[in-house]
C-alpha cells in the first residue's frame, strides 16, 4: 500500500490497482459485517454472493501488489536503499501497534455497535494474535524482513518462488478455528513472491494475447467455482489458492489495461494505507447510524457506508496534515538517520 517513486506510467497503474483493491477491502468488510449482524436479511443471498467473490481473492490481490511494490522499491536495489527499507519496516511496526491499540479502545468503548468483542488478553497478545483487520500489516512486516534477508543473501529468485508456492499450498490446508494468522502468513507468501517476479521479469509487458485469453477462461472457471462453493471455497485446500491467484492476476491485467490512468483509482491507491487502517472505525457504527436515520434501502445503505468509509479517512488524513501530526502517525521511520 506504499506509494512508490518510479516512472509515472508504471506508478499510475500500480496505484490504480491499489485503489480498486482498497474499495474491495472496504466493501468486503461492510457486507461481512452486515451478514454477521443479520442486517438486511432479505438480501442475504446478494450479500453472500458479494462476500464470497470479494473474499475469494481480494487479499491475494493486495499481497500480489505488495510484492510488486517491494520489488520496485527495495528488493532489486536493497543495498542502496537499505535505510529507506529500514524506515519502512519501522513505519509498518509503528502503524500496526498504534492502530491495534486504538482499535482495541474503540471496540471496548463501542462494543454495542460491533460484531466482535475484545478483552484485556486481546490487547496483551495483539503481536501474537493480531486484531482484524491489522493482520495484513503483521504479515507484511514479516515478509519485508524475510525477503530483505533473501535479498541480502542473494537467494535465487526461482528458489524463492518454488519455496513460496509449496508454503502457500501447505497454508491452504491449515484451519482457522482458533487463529487465522498462521494460515494467512503461509497462504499469502506465494502471491507476494509472484508479485516480485511479475515486475522483475516484466511479465506485465510480455503477456501475449493467447495467454490473456487462457487467463480469461480460467478466471471464468474460478468465478464459477466461487459461486458454486460460496464461502466454503476458502476452506478447500489448493483450489482456494489457485482460484485466488488466477483472479488476482486477471484483475491486475484488467486494471492496467482499462483503468491504469483512472484518476480516482490512482488517487485512492496513493492513500490506500490511510483508508485501510481507519475505515474499520467507520463501517461498524455506520451499520447502526444509517438505520437510525431511516436509510433502509439496501443499496443506498451499502453505498453510503462505502462512501463514508472511504471519504472520512481521507478527511482525517487532510486534518492530520494540517495539524502537522501526520508524520507522527504514519512516518515514524523518519527518526532513523544515516
Amino acid at each position: 500500500m506504499k506509494q512508490i517513486q518510479t516512472d509515472s506510467g508504471r506508478q499510475e497503474w500500480i496505484d490504480a490497482c491499489k485503489g480498486i483493491g482498497i474499495i474491495l477491502v472496504v466493501l468486503g468488510h461492510i457486507t461481512h459485517g452486515y451478514l454477521a449482524a443479520g442486517i438486511f436479511s432479505d438480501y442475504y443471498d446478494v450479500m453472500k454472493a458479494i462476500d464470497s467473490c470479494i473474499y475469494s481473492f481480494h487479499m491475494t490481490f493486495f499481497f500480489m501488489i505488495s510484492g510488486i511494490t517491494f520489488q520496485l522499491a527495495y528488493f532489486r536495489r536493497l543495498d542502496e536503499r537499505f535505510l529507506s527499507y529500514k524506515k519502512q519496516i519501522v513505519n509498518l511496526v509503528w502503524i500496526f501497534t498504534v492502530f491495534s491499540i486504538v482499535q482495541w479502545v474503540f471496540m471496548m468503548a463501542f462494543s454495542g455497535m460491533t460484531n466482535n468483542h475484545y478483552s484485556v488478553v486481546d490487547l496483551l497478545l495483539f503481536w501474537l494474535k493480531p486484531m482484524s483487520p491489522y493482520w495484513y500489516l503483521w504479515v507484511l512486516i514479516i515478509y519485508y524482513v524475510l525477503f530483505g534477508l533473501a535479498a541480502r543473501f542473494k537467494i535465487i529468485f526461482n528458489i524463492l518462488l518454488i519455496g513460496s508456492a509449496i508454503i502457500g499450498i501447505i497454508g491452504s490446508f491449515i484451519g482457522t478455528s482458533f487463529n487465522a494468522v498462521p494460515k494467512n502468513l503461509l497462504f499469502f507468501i506465494f502471491p507476494f513472491t509472484f508479485g516480485m517476479l511479475f515486475m522483475a521479469k516484466n511479465m506485465h509487458q510480455q503477456f501475449n494475447k493467447i495467454l490473456k485469453l487462457i487467463l480469461v477462461i480460467l478466471s471464468a472457471t474460478a468465478f464459477a467455482a466461487i459461486i458454486w462453493f460460496r464461502n466454503d471455497l476458502q476452506g478447500i485446500p489448493v483450489l482456494s489458492i489457485v482460484c485466488a491467484f488466477i483472479l488476482s492476476l486477471s484483475c491486475i491485467f484488467v486494471v492496467k489495461k482499462l483503468f491504469g490512468r483512472c484518476k480516482l483509482f490512482v488517487y485512492l491507491g496513493q492513500r490506500s494505507l490511510e483508508i485501510y487502517v481507519m475505515h474499520c472505525f467507520i463501517t461498524a457504527p455506520c451499520r447502526k447510524i444509517l438505520l437510525y436515520f431511516n436509510i433502509t434501502n439496501f443499496w443506498c445503505n451499502i453505498l453510503l457506508n462505502l462512501l463514508l468509509a472511504i471519504t472520512l479517512p481521507l478527511a482525517a488524513r487532510y486534518i492530520m496534515k494540517k495539524l502537522k501530526i501526520y508524520g507522527f502517525v504514519f512516518k515514524a521511520g523518519a527518526i532513523l538517520k544515516k
